[in-house]
């Protein structure tokens, strides 16, 4: 067997794309409703629910106490919702955007007594609004406790 001896110079070869730089999530938000802050336990079939309380928010809008977040820049959001019930199996809780539920976050409640929770990735325009509605014909009881009864947190992804 021949070695050969290699001639030549190697170079640095082409370069790969450089990474993209930034600031991250630039614009995200986390809402909420405590039990004994909704005052109306019971949610009928296609209504909102209110969130009460702001937790860190960033690039949104929403006026506590109204159902509605408003996203502020066109781009990629993960939303994701948690609902303490304490009645209505069978019911379903939905992310509307602009009044128009999403048929992929939405999600049955199936015991009487725990959490549901969905999430999704939304493709949305500035000035869209978002909100949890009870997407279903079946009025649910929420938790009264003084814990966390709704919560919503949204993330712009690009």
């Amino acid at each position: 067997m021949a070695l050969h001896k290699a001639t030549g110079s190697c170079g640095s070869g082409s370069t790969g794309p450089n990474d993209l730089t930034g600031a991250g999530i630039t614009s995200y938000g986390y809402f909420y409703s405590p039990g004994t802050a909704l005052g109306l336990e019971v949610f009928l079939g296609g209504a909102s629910l209110t969130l009460t309380n702001n937790g860190v928010v960033v690039g949104l809008t929403h006026t506590p106490g109204n159902a509605q977040v408003t996203v502020n820049n066109a781009s990629d959001y993960e939303v994701e919702f948690i609902v303490a019930t304490t009645i209505g199996v069978n019911a379903a809780f939905a992310i509307a955007v602009n009044g128009v539920i999403q048929t992929n976050i939405n999600y049955s409640v199936l015991v009487a007594t725990g959490e549901v929770s969905g999430q999704g990735i939304l493709t949305l325009a500035a000035g869209d609004q978002i909100t949890i509605v009870n997407n279903s014909l079946i009025p649910v009881t929420l938790s009264l406790a003084s814990t966390v009864s709704i919560s919503l947190t949204v993330k712009q992804l690009r």
